[in-house]
């Protein structure tokens, strides 16, 4: 739970299965400063963030935005 509101925007890497194997936070454009929601949020969208497979591909890169709202 947060008081205020905040949105995360992440740059994932993708393997082949279409796992997300890697994701860094974009602080320039991030409104969230606290590491511990940041690395709570990294956590949970390697966790459950699922692409197409494309076996035989090269790493991919992707652009992710997550919105916390205050509650």
């Amino acid at each position: 739970d947060t008081d205020f509101d905040a949105k995360i925007h992440l740059k994932l890497s993708i393997n082949s299965n279409g796992d997300v194997f890697s994701a860094t936070c974009i602080k320039s454009k991030s409104t969230c400063q606290d590491q511990r929601i940041i690395d709570k949020v990294i956590a949970e969208v390697i966790r459950q963030v699922k692409y197409k497979k494309d076996p035989g591909s090269a790493t991919a890169n992707a652009f992710y935005t997550v919105q916390i709202d205050a509650k």
